[in-house]
Order: structure tokens, then C-alpha cells, then sequence
């Protein structure tokens, strides 16, 4: 009869041993730990009876009180779950719906970005030239690239011939009056170890410059 009630008790202390998930030794992931080695949050679990991180608190406030949540409601009207965590799943809202906002369909302004390497007129096959850009796909293209005198802070086109290209593609405004031109600086090569190594950074460090 002993060893029964001694068996009975051994799996037991099992039983409840392997309901445990924390302890003073072995912290919640997320959560306080309660004396019955059990996480979450809220005054069950991070109030009285806590024995390890007991100042955690839980991402909204489904009801724990304002002291046991860093925030009263979730980001973004989201749902705030029974446990405290944040979502849109119903996990988190129940019967409860999200209503996503949208936007208008005539809402923002669309862009496309065209990139005209300078050294395109360099390939031994496939050239491509300004002329070649077709009217009203783009909105913006940039040229690649200028240059920045080290000792001066200049801006400069990184070749002679450069300047030709980019007059070119000026050039083609008059075709597409809404097309915007602009100048990339560096490139690859520009942060290299030579003269203008440091220059951005010593462009950055400069105030009056």
C-alpha cells in the first residue's frame, strides 16, 4: 500500500514538473513567472505572486490595468488579446474585424526612375545614346556620375565628355517637358583609395564647405 501511495506521488511531482515552463533559474521568453511556473502578464502573473522578472509588462491592456501594460491600446487600432499581445489575426480579435484603411486610386504621385551610365557610349556593342530614351516612360532619370573636386568640394563631371551627354539629355525636356534631369555623385570607383577617397566624409566634417 506504501509503495502505491509512494508511486502515486512520484508521477505527480512528474506531472507537475513538466507542467512547469519557468522558474527563478529558468526566465520567461516573454512574461513574468508566476510561483506556479506559468508565464504571462498581468497581476496573475506579474503581481504578488512573481518570482522572476516581475516588472515585465504586456504590449496593450485587455483589461489588466493601466500599471501592468506599456500601452492602453494597440498601434494602429489593432486587436489587443485576452494575454495582452497585439494582432489582426482572430487569435487577437475574436469576431472583432479590422478595417484596413486604403487609399484613393488617384492618391500619390508615380515615378519612374531611369539611370544613364556615362560610360554607355564606351560599349563595344549596344551603344546607347540620350536620343535613345523613349518620350514619356520616365519621369526622372539620373546620370551617372559627376564628381567632386577633393580640395575644393566642386561638383564636376568626371570626364569632358560628360558634359556633352548630360546637355543631351537636358535636351530631351523638350520632348517631355515633365522629365526631371538630375546628377549622381561617386560612383563605385569614388570611395576607392586615391584622391578622392575621404572626400565625403571630409565634405561632411566641414561646415562652412
Amino acid at each position: 500500500m506504501l509503495f502505491r501511495i509512494y508511486f502515486l506521488c512520484l508521477l505527480l511531482a512528474q506531472f507537475v514538473s513538466a507542467q512547469t515552463i519557468c522558474s527563478k533559474t529558468s526566465p520567461c521568453a516573454q512574461g513574468c513567472c508566476n510561483k506556479f511556473g506559468n508565464c504571462g502578464f498581468g497581476p496573475d502573473y506579474c503581481g504578488t505572486n512573481c518570482i522572476s522578472d516581475c516588472s515585465r509588462k504586456s504590449e496593450c491592456n485587455p483589461g489588466f490595468g493601466a500599471k501592468w501594460a506599456k500601452s492602453d491600446k494597440c498601434p494602429l487600432n489593432v486587436c489587443c488579446s485576452k494575454h495582452g499581445y497585439c494582432g489582426t489575426t482572430t487569435d487577437f480579435c475574436g469576431n472583432k474585424r479590422v478595417h484596413r484603411k486604403t487609399c484613393p486610386k488617384d492618391n500619390g504621385t508615380p515615378r519612374v526612375v531611369g539611370y544613364f551610365e556615362g560610360w554607355a557610349r564606351d560599349r563595344p556593342c549596344n551603344v546607347f545614346w540620350p536620343e535613345q530614351i523613349p518620350d514619356g516612360l520616365y519621369t526622372h532619370i539620373n546620370f551617372a556620375f559627376a564628381t567632386i573636386d577633393p580640395a575644393t568640394f566642386k561638383v564636376g563631371p568626371s570626364s569632358e565628355t560628360d558634359i556633352g551627354l548630360i546637355r543631351r539629355l537636358m535636351t530631351l525636356k523638350k520632348r517631355d517637358p515633365k522629365l526631371k534631369v538630375y546628377v549622381a555623385i561617386g560612383g563605385w570607383s569614388f570611395n576607392d583609395p586615391g584622391p578622392t577617397y575621404h572626400t565625403f566624409s571630409d565634405l561632411a566634417a566641414s561646415v562652412p564647405r
